[in-house]
C-alpha cells in the first residue's frame, strides 16, 4: 500500500480580495434580488478559493494583464479570475484579487 502525504497550504486573502468578495456579493444580490442566491454564489466562490490549499501549483501562471509573468497564478470561477501568489517558504497561498475574467488585470 502506498500512502501519499503532502502539506496543505494556508490560504490568505488580501484586503483587496475581501473587498472584491463584498462587491461580488452585492452585484449578485442586486442582479438576482435574492439573498439566498447571493449567499450560495459567494459560498461556492469561497470553496473554490479554499481549494487552493491543495496543489496550488497546478494552476497556470498569469500571462496577461498587470500580473503577467511575475509569478502570479490564477484559477477561474464562473466569470471571475482568482489571482494568487504561492509563498512556498511559508506554505501559503495569498489571494491578491478576484476580478472579472474579461478585465485586463
Amino acid at each position: 500500500m502506498i500512502s501519499m502525504v503532502y502539506d496543505k497550504y494556508d490560504v490568505l486573502l488580501s484586503p483587496l480580495a475581501y473587498d472584491d468578495l463584498d462587491d461580488i456579493y452585492n452585484g449578485v444580490l442586486q442582479a438576482s434580488k435574492d439573498i439566498d442566491t447571493a449567499k450560495e454564489y459567494i459560498n461556492s466562490l469561497k470553496e473554490t478559493i479554499l481549494n487552493l490549499e491543495d496543489n496550488p501549483q497546478i494552476h497556470p501562471i498569469r500571462k496577461y494583464g498587470i500580473f503577467a509573468n511575475k509569478g502570479y497564478r490564477y484559477t477561474d470561477f464562473k466569470k471571475y479570475s482568482i489571482i494568487f501568489k504561492i509563498l512556498d517558504d511559508t506554505k501559503e497561498v495569498l489571494v491578491i484579487t478576484i476580478c472579472l475574467t474579461s478585465s485586463d488585470v
